[in-house]
C-alpha cells in the first residue's frame, strides 16, 4: 500500500527536519533542550489529573490526520472546551502539532 500525497508530504517535511536536526552538533541539541526543560513548569497536568475533588478528562480535537486528511476544517478548539465549567474541570491542554501541509 502506498502512501497518500499527504502522507508523502508529512514523511518528506519530517525528513528535512531530522537531516537539519542531524548538522547540528548534539551538544547544542542538549544544551537547547535543558534549557527548554529550565523554563518549564513542573508536571502540571499531572497534578491537575490526580486531583480528586473533579472531573478530569484529557481529550483530543483532530481537525485532520494524515491518512483522512482534513477531519473537522472549522473547529475550533476553544469552542467545546467553553461547554465545560471551570470549576468542574480540571486543566485544558491543547497540542496542535501538525504541520501546515494538511491544511494546505
Amino acid at each position: 500500500m502506498g502512501l497518500t500525497e499527504t502522507q508523502a508530504r508529512l514523511l518528506e517535511a519530517k525528513r528535512a527536519r531530522l537531516a537539519y536536526l542531524r548538522a547540528r552538533p548534539l551538544e547544542e541539541l542538549r544544551e537547547e533542550a535543558v534549557n527548554e526543560r529550565k523554563n518549564a513548569s513542573n508536571h502540571l497536568l499531572r497534578e491537575a489529573l490526580a486531583r480528586q475533588d473533579r472531573l478530569n478528562i484529557i481529550a483530543e480535537i483532530k481537525r485532520a490526520s494524515p491518512g483522512q486528511g482534513v477531519i473537522q476544517s472549522g473547529i475550533e478548539p476553544a469552542e467545546p472546551a467553553q461547554a465545560f465549567n471551570p470549576r468542574d474541570a480540571g486543566s485544558f491542554v491543547f497540542a496542535v502539532k501538525c504541520p501546515k501541509i494538511l491544511w494546505s
